[in-house]
């Protein structure tokens, strides 16, 4: 998808998400919504078609454009991670995801703890320390894109060392989703020291250590993810 047609289906993905159109409520017009986003009716045509091939929309010849319900979307997109993340009920999306990771990740380092190589074991103790590195010094914008940056190669690492690749392409977008929605930023030190544990487990080939490294882990965000929301002064 063209660079304009994927911003432009992005645009609508955010309307939908945030409940400006709603499950079963049908999109507006080509004409009205090329109108609206300042593009032509072929661009608008590719954006939708970026939402059906998403299943965030449904299309019926002689009825238009239909919102799915979310339980049909495909969420391990990452556009639609996003906006879901972003724009609409992030709460309970997020407590999916983490749910899954558990589900995932936690077999998935045993797996990475029995077949990573030495190749692997480098690439993560890399991440790892520059997690840790990041996390301890003081907040910056370049420091959190570092610290972001790491965790996210530390997980595809992770994926990679399993030697199990729908296993790896499937943990992705969960990892990505958490990092979007910020949970567990309050408590980046700890994270990156959990992640360092990890990393020796992995080295140490301890596969029991390993997993119980990644439930703690995993457990601690899901703590974070069900506390309420700070109300704003």
């Amino acid at each position: 998808m063209a660079r304009l047609h994927a911003e432009r289906m992005r645009d609508l993905l955010r309307s939908i998400a945030g409940g400006e159109v709603r499950p079963g409520d049908k999109l507006p017009r080509e004409v009205d919504l090329a109108s609206r986003l300042g593009v032509s009716r072929a661009v608008v045509r590719s954006a939708i078609q970026g939402l059906v091939d998403r299943d965030v929309v449904s299309v019926k010849h002689g009825s238009g454009q239909t919102v799915r319900p979310p339980m049909e979307w495909d969420v391990l997109d990452v556009d639609v991670l996003e906006a879901v993340v972003r724009f609409g009920d992030a709460r309970d999306l997020l407590l999916e995801v983490l749910e899954a990771r558990l589900l995932l990740e936690v077999p998935a380092v045993g797996l990475a703890a029995e077949r990573a190589g030495t190749a692997d074991v480098a690439a993560l103790r890399e991440h790892a320390e520059t997690m840790l590195r990041t996390a301890r010094s003081r907040r910056s914008p370049d420091g959190e894109d570092a610290y972001a940056h790491a965790e996210s190669l530390l997980h595809r690492r992770i994926g990679l060392a399993t030697g199990n690749r729908p296993l790896a392409r499937s943990l992705a977008p969960l990892q990505y989703a958490t990092q979007v929605a910020g949970v567990g930023d309050s408590r980046r030190r700890q994270t990156a020291g959990e992640r360092r544990e990890l990393v020796d487990s992995i080295e140490r080939r301890d596969v029991t250590a390993a997993r119980s490294a990644a439930q703690r882990h995993l457990e601690a965000l899901l703590v974070a993810a069900r506390r309420p929301p700070r109300r704003r002064r």
